[in-house]
């Protein structure tokens, strides 16, 4: 450390240096906030709820908005502790009380983004303040996979990824016979990392550490060393970590992108779930592994269970698609059916009645023209 610094002491951080910075950032705050929500139409919310190390509950809520510069605005309005019971209507009145809190026109239309459990979605939905409820995407997609790991062949599969990756971890000689086989083929080493049952994306990051060596480890393999009988998979199980792996990477991208944090992303929503939905349409899905072929049709099916539709039921993801000026509502019609679309234009319609929306015919005419 550099001697010129003098490092503040706990009691000068916590008692006088830390509220100051807190004082300050919520002034600028509000001053933000006294200027920006008089101008507001609309204002979405995101909440959660969590557990502490020492197992003590919190509760959050965060405002998300659109300023009149096209600002993309987010601000953590309440954290505190939650030490009732999490039911529906304990959780409702939290959230209420903050939102009063906040002085928002009384025009402006509130929307709820939480996770799939059934005591927040029914908070959201009983209260009185919130006027449209979504679940998280990124949850529901976390969800499907789940599911999809459960599947015998597939928990397998994973638990073999574990095994490798444990029996490396806790072994500096199978380390090292590794790392020279990956010196012999040219590769660079990496760490085979452990998937953690509660983060979907670790079995990715997992799967990506094992077919960058997967020529090593194939080597290794053929070789019999005593110290790796029954460690390593077979050259058939490496070569189905490698088709496993573009699916979930492609999960993995769509999902990321629907979870930016400094640009909107519900007009994104139809979009992606469409990708989502559909990739077993490829063609690299035709000639994958029964194992991949099997992780694609679950993971589908849980989706389109969970998102009926794939989303074209949800209002507020069919008027971000119209309003796109890329698909301008294509993915609403795309199987025929007009209901949706014209349910959709009427919506926008009586939101900006000064507005009108480009008619399906003007945009027939301009993909002709195109």
């Amino acid at each position: 450390m550099n001697p010129k610094v003098t490092v503040k002491s706990k009691s000068a951080l916590t008692k006088r240096m830390l509220p100051l910075v807190h004082r300050n950032l919520k002034e600028a705050m509000a001053k933000i906030l006294e200027r920006d929500l008089p101008q507001l139409g609309g204002v979405a919310f995101t909440s959660d709820i969590w557990s502490s190390r020492a197992l003590n509950s919190y509760i959050a809520l965060t405002m998300h908005y659109v300023d009149k510069d096209w600002n993309l605005r987010k601000f953590l309005m309440g954290c505190s502790n939650f030490d009732e019971r999490h039911t529906a209507a304990e959780i409702g009145q939290k959230l209420d009380r903050m939102i009063e809190a906040i002085n928002i026109p009384g025009e402006a239309s509130l929307t709820m983004i939480t996770d799939g459990g059934s005591n927040m979605v029914k908070a959201a939905k009983e209260s009185p303040n919130i006027h449209d409820h979504l679940i998280c995407l990124c949850h529901i997609i976390s969800n499907c996979l789940k599911d999809t790991f459960e599947i015998p062949a597939i928990k397998e599969a994973i638990n073999m990824l574990k095994e490798l990756a444990s029996c490396t971890h806790k072994s500096l000689q199978r380390t090292l016979e590794i790392k020279k086989e990956c010196i012999n083929q040219n590769i660079p080493f990496v760490k085979i990392i452990n998937p953690v049952p509660t983060r979907w994306n670790s079995v990715v990051m997992s799967l990506k550490t094992v077919v960058r060596i997967t020529p090593a480890l194939k080597k290794l393999h053929e070789k019999e060393l005593e110290i790796f009988r029954g460690k390593l998979p077979t050259n058939k199980q490496l070569d189905s970590y490698g088709q496993m792996l573009g699916p979930l990477m492609r999960i993995k991208t769509l999902s990321e992108e629907m979870e930016a944090d400094k640009k909107p992303t519900i007009h994104l929503a139809l979009t992606n779930l469409g990708r989502l939905g559909t990739i077993s349409r490829s063609k690299k899905f035709q000639t994958s592994s029964i194992t991949t072929r099997m992780i694609v049709e679950a993971f589908e099916e849980a989706l389109q269970r969970r998102v009926k539709d794939l989303g074209r039921r949800s209002s507020l993801y069919c008027m971000a698609n119209v309003l796109h000026p890329t698909y301008k509502g294509s993915l609403l019609n795309f199987d025929g059916d007009d209901a949706t679309y014209d349910l959709t234009i009427n919506q926008i319609k009586a939101l900006f009645p000064e507005v009108q929306p480009e008619s399906q015919d003007s945009q027939s005419q301009a993909q002709v023209s195109c």
